[in-house]
Formats: C-alpha cells, structure tokens, sequence
C-alpha cells in the first residue's frame, strides 16, 4: 500500500483487508484449516434484519501492533498464549508458550499431546487460535465477501505511525512492514509398505516443496485424521 508524500489522513484511519483462498493446497498443507469455516444466520425480528456471520475466520486486528524488539518485526497476530492460560477447549493444532518454549498440540484431547516447535521468539507470531473470534465476525455489515479466509482490520493513529517510523523509515530509509505469517501443519507419517508392514514416524511439518524427513517418499496430499491426530499416508 502506498500514497502521495503530501497525502493528509485523521488522526485515526482503519484499513480493512480481505484474505481469500487462490489454491486448494492452501487447506492441506496449513494448521487451523481443519475447522469448517460455516456460515450462519440470526434473525432479529425487532429489526427485521438478518445477520450474517461466518466461523473459524482469523480476525487479525492492528490496533495494538506486536513489535519484536529485536528485529522490529511487525506482527498482526495476537501474542501466543501460556499454556496455563488456554481455554479448556484447547484443540489440535493449537498454539502456546510453556516454559519459554513455542509449542504446538499435535493430537486432540483428551490425551494432547504437545511438540516444541522453537524457543518463543525464534519463529514468527503465526496466525493462531487466539485470532479466531468465538462467535466469528459478521460479513455484510463490514461488506466482507462469502469466501473470505481471514479479515485483518488495522487501525492507525498518528503517535503510533511517529512511534513505527522512528524505527523504520527515518532512520534506515525502510517503510515498515506489517507480517501475517501461517503455519505449515504438521502430521505423522504412515508409511505403508509393500510386504503388509507399516510404520508410522513423526510427527513433521509438511510441506509442498522440499522433505521434512530428508529422504525418501513425501507423504501424499491428503490428510487423514485417526485416534485425535493427523495421518499423512506414504505407500513404498
């Protein structure tokens, strides 16, 4: 986004931004895809108006930027939450930090089981649970389309533009850039071998391009789902 050096705006601006699906593969290879993303409607009959709302939508809000001191990465995400501050519906794929450490349940409940990603700041500030309102957001009233994947509504005063372009522009000559970063998911590998036998390792992240297992067969596409955790198969 750019405009004119002598451009003027309020003190306060809010930009909205629409994220929509180009490619499939977006689902299979992306963690918190798995929720259907359902549209449903209430009727208000003091208003005869319907509302329209639609689930499972990452609402990434800037009002409160996440400002990494070390680098000044700019995240839209919401910080991770502390393990102990999780709601008891915590589910697969679910974000936190415990004991200093970014972590990642990769089974449901009620047996979670949780893999340690990185140290907390390592790693980006990933589209997490934490973004996704409980009740969803409403599409008409902010005229947000059917198909939108995630909705980020980012609102700008003058000190915080003062307090970014301190960091950024004036002094490295650099515009600031804001991150939304998603993390790929993460399976466990069945392998399914020709003479019957089968073996099932992990779990590792999966990607479309590259091996996360350095060797040998990538999994196929598709997901599986069996006993609360994720299956990729691979048939040798």
């Amino acid at each position: 986004m750019a405009m004119p050096s002598n451009a003027t705006f309020p003190d306060k601006v809010t930009f909205k931004f629409v994220v929509t699906v180009c490619d499939v593969n977006l689902f299979n290879y992306t963690a918190f895809t798995l929720q259907s993303q359902e549209i449903y409607e209430i009727y208000s009959s003091a208003e005869e108006k319907i509302y329209r709302y639609k689930k499972n939508i990452p609402l990434l809000s800037g009002t409160l930027w996440n400002i990494r001191a070390d680098d000044k990465t700019t995240f839209l995400s919401e910080n991770f939450l502390e393990r102990n501050q999780l709601d008891d519906d915590y589910r697969l794929e679910s974000l936190f930090i415990e004991d200093g450490n970014l972590k990642q349940f990769v089974s449901d409940q009620p047996d979670a089981v949780p893999q340690q990603i990185a140290q907390k700041d390592q790693f980006p500030i990933f589209v997490h649970q934490g973004d996704i309102p409980k009740n969803g957001i409403e599409l008409l009233a902010a005229g947000i389309p059917d198909d939108v994947f995630a909705f980020a509504e980012i609102e700008i005063s003058k000190d915080v533009v003062k307090a970014i372009l301190a960091d950024s522009s004036e002094s490295s000559g650099k515009t600031p850039v804001f991150e939304v970063r998603f993390k790929n998911r993460i399976t466990y590998w069945h392998y399914i071998k020709n003479d019957g036998t089968n073996e099932v390792v992990g779990p590792y992240p999966l990607t479309y391009y590259g091996n996360a297992a350095k060797s040998g067969k990538k999994p196929s596409q598709r997901v599986l789902k069996k006993e609360g955790k994720l299956i990729s198969e691979i048939f040798i």
